[in-house]
């Protein structure tokens, strides 16, 4: 996105969910704020990327993108033309708000004659299969690397424990991050 805008490019975000239901289970934070707080980590991220770009910010339930795939699908459509590239998850990506993501992204994509290209986000770092397609590795130059490690940080629901309890760990674990982090981006189109 840094490098899109840049360039000029305008970019819209498309924030399916709110990834309130991370931590359900939780005694140290509930779902509203947790959803709060996402924003303000997305916020804050772009601020450091040095980006500020449209969102769009849907709302739909977090774990159950797929009920909801066509609402996202017409959201897509309505947002794309030809001259559109958009960018989903990896199909193979192992969450099922990934998969419903990737669905409607590809469906929109047919629908308006767009571009699709898919980035592995678990897929990444738990690679239970090999990537298929075209598929470019993306070489980050040492200042990107660190903006992105800088923005990375601002997501703390996500890397950091909520509370004390055993259910309020973090979703991203640092070798997870690590991978995240390696200084390659994968884009499959």
């Amino acid at each position: 996105m840094r490098w899109l805008t840049g360039l000029g490019i305008s970019v819209t975000v498309v924030a399916c969910t709110d990834g309130e239901a991370s931590h359900k289970r939780s005694t140290a934070i509930g779902p509203e704020d947790l959803r709060a707080r996402r924003a303000d980590e997305r916020s804050a991220a772009f601020r450091v990327l040095g980006i500020d770009p449209n969102v769009r910010r849907l709302g739909l339930p977090d774990g159950a993108l797929a009920e909801h795939r066509a609402t996202l699908q017409a959201e897509l459509e309505a947002l794309t033309s030809p001259e559109t590239t958009i960018v989903v998850p990896w199909e193979h990506d192992g969450h099922p708000d990934h998969r419903a993501a990737w669905q409607a992204g590809a469906a929109a994509a047919r629908h308006s004659g767009a571009a699709l290209w898919r980035v592995p986000i678990w897929g990444k770092v738990r690679r239970e299969r090999p990537l298929s397609g075209r598929v470019a590795r993306l070489r980050l130059s040492p200042e990107a690397e660190s903006v992105k490690a800088s923005a990375a940080a601002a997501f703390t629901s996500q890397i950091a424990p909520l509370g004390p309890g055993p259910l309020d760990g973090p979703v991203l674990h640092p070798a997870e991050l690590a991978c995240m982090l390696d200084g390659v981006e994968l884009v499959l189109w």
